[in-house]
């Protein structure tokens, strides 16, 4: 059963709103759009592992994805939390490709090609460390009788793992995605002995619910980034241009002359990703280039957002338009 399922990283979504608001040639963009390459191929690898984790007995485990918890000083994240009566899974997902070398004795992971050799952070030993910390984080909340393991799961189809010799543990702790159902009933059969009930899983899946924290970064902090290096306006759909027009009901794009009546829904979802997610009649105004306050109104209740506050001191909710993004765009 999946009690929590994998939605698209908030942080691929705000710098892909972030690309498409910068101007072509703007300094920062080329790290940009490399940040969103990168996650995006994460994120495909996360979804390759849903696909290999939907064929278990789906009656024997509780999976969650993308949870982020904290241990009282500090957050720790788990790509997926996978719950049986016998034991916890903490499962870290890599889309690497090429020849991984492991490196016992300093911890790392190399990645060797003809051309060069190119380090990377150990997933082993940082899936060890989230194995610490979220066996902490049951021991607080009273569930410390269930055992707890990790597996580091390489997604990307021509990757191959190799090892130094004394790096025994590996074969238990890092394995190729076609290998995985074989990994988790060695761990089945390894923990024999139920430690929750049905009931006990339930209880604490509601837990982990209710105690995951989603990280909202400020994006423009991130990239050193003032609101005036925005692009405002609402964007074409069609040849992508900043910005167009609203006339007779409709936004029309002076460039390809494109038209449409629902393009502000999409410059609201940027201006909640990249600002935050709450919305006044005046910063709308400002931000898809209106003048009359009566058309802003009118295009708020038509979404029929949540809102708090009166007349002029209204404060609109954006939230759902950013939840409606799997839906669209995953």
């Amino acid at each position: 059963m999946i009690a929590k399922f994998r939605s698209i990283p908030l942080r691929i979504l705000m710098d892909e709103a972030l690309e498409r608001r910068l101007p072509v040639e703007y300094p920062k963009k080329p790290e940009i759009q490399q940040n969103i390459a990168r996650r995006r191929a994460g994120f495909n690898g996360e979804k390759i592992l849903d696909y290999y984790l939907s064929v278990l007995p789906e009656n024997n485990f509780t999976f969650l994805h993308d949870l982020r918890l904290s241990n009282g000083e500090t957050y720790f994240q788990i790509d997926t939390l996978l719950l049986s009566p016998n034991f916890v899974l903490l499962i870290e997902v890599k889309h690497i490709t090429g020849t991984l070398f492991f490196d016992r004795t300093f911890e790392q992971l190399i990645r060797i090609s003809k051309e060069n050799e190119e380090k990377f952070i150990n997933p082993v030993a940082q899936a060890e460390r989230q194995h610490r910390q979220f066996s902490k984080w049951l021991k607080d909340h009273h569930f410390n009788v269930i055992p707890v393991d990790y597996m580091v799961v390489f997604t990307h189809p021509s990757t191959i793992l190799k090892s130094s010799p004394d790096y025994s543990q590996l074969n238990h702790k890092a394995c190729d995605i076609e290998l995985l159902s074989k990994n988790i009933d060695r761990l089945s059969q390894w923990y024999k002995t139920e430690k929750m009930s049905v009931k006990e899983i339930k209880r604490l899946t509601t837990l982990l619910l209710k105690k995951h924290s989603p990280h909202r970064p400020n994006i423009l902090k991130t990239y050193n980034l003032s609101s005036t290096d925005i692009i405002p306006g609402v964007q074409c759909s069609k040849c992508l241009a900043l910005p167009m027009i609203r006339t007779r009901g409709k936004w029309h794009c002076p460039h390809c002359l494109a038209s449409s009546k629902e393009a502000h829904v999409d410059a609201l979802r940027d201006f909640a990703l990249i600002f935050h997610p709450t919305i006044t009649n005046y910063q709308l105004r400002n931000f898809l280039r209106l003048e009359s306050s009566y058309i802003a109104k009118y295009l708020l209740d038509v979404m029929q957002l949540p809102f708090t506050g009166k007349n002029k001191g209204r404060i609109y909710n954006l939230e759902d338009l950013i939840n409606e993004i799997d839906t669209q765009r995953s």
